[in-house]
């Protein structure tokens, strides 16, 4: 069974069952093309004329082929058109792809995947597993710069008194983005954060991971979200640019999956 992901799905390094399709980073309308660490020192730098496009239809059919059933796990589909690209794309080359919308982003639907069992044989069997992981899995984002939002056309997620303050922004992704305001100082805004996700999973917490934007303080951030949430991350890694255009520089992204009904 082969599993097959979009540039808004952060994961740890590469793994052989996995194979990644990461869509268009441009510069002034042109393609990019570079290292991640390249590309946060970029972005600070020159913030300006960034923007994404999710992968086009004939790049995933291509992924998609090989002979064997595939799982598609993909961004949400309310915040890109990557799902509906992949269902185009199964549906004209009348391949056998099962395509999840995770309804997440970044670590969130990177908690998907790890999730997965791709030893599994039945593309049944791993499609349920799929749908329930999406249902368990909570992600919050902490926007250090509200200018990144605004930019990408995401207006519509603040109110006045957090435009006026362009910092410290929280939300949570459940298919849409969903603002719950924003704090005086990053580190009230983090524990918000982690009291938010904790309150998701009031049965407990199965795995969880961080991702950010090339943030000074991860590791003073980790630390904080490992004593509160009881243990450590699954894993920890740099946002890729398909979603860090949009959060920007210092950003963070915590998800984690609950602990399911049966194993509580």
């Amino acid at each position: 069974m082969k599993i097959v992901i979009d540039g808004a799905v952060d994961l740890p390094l590469p793994s052989p069952d996995v194979v990644s399709v990461p869509g268009q980073i441009l510069k002034d309308r042109q393609p990019w093309f570079g290292e991640l660490s390249q590309f946060w020192s970029t972005l600070r730098s020159d913030p300006l004329g960034w923007s994404t496009a999710p992968p086009a239809t004939d790049e995933l059919a291509a992924a998609y082929r090989g002979g064997e059933p595939v799982l598609a796990v993909h961004v949400s589909a309310e915040l890109s058109a990557t799902v509906e690209h992949g269902r185009d794309a199964a549906e004209a080359a009348r391949l056998a792809v099962a395509v999840c919308d995770s309804r997440s982003l970044s670590v969130g639907a990177g908690l998907v995947v790890t999730g997965l069992d791709s030893g599994e044989a039945d593309p049944e069997k791993l499609s349920r597993r799929a749908a329930h992981l999406v249902a368990r899995t909570h992600t919050y984002v902490l926007v250090d710069q509200v200018d990144y939002l605004l930019r990408s056309g995401r207006l519509g997620l603040l109110e006045g008194e957090h435009i006026k303050s362009r910092r410290h922004y929280l939300l949570a992704v459940k298919g849409h983005a969903i603002p719950l305001g924003h704090s005086r100082t990053r580190e009230r805004a983090f524990a918000s954060l982690l009291g938010h996700l904790l309150a998701t999973a009031p049965g407990g917490i199965e795995a969880w991971a961080l991702s950010h934007g090339s943030a000074a303080d991860v590791e003073t951030l980790t630390a904080r979200a490992v004593h509160d949430i009881g243990f450590g991350p699954e894993f920890v890694v740099l946002l890729d640019p398909t979603v860090g255009i949009h959060v920007g520089p210092d950003a963070v992204i915590v998800a984690a999956r609950a602990q399911a009904e049966g194993d509580r």
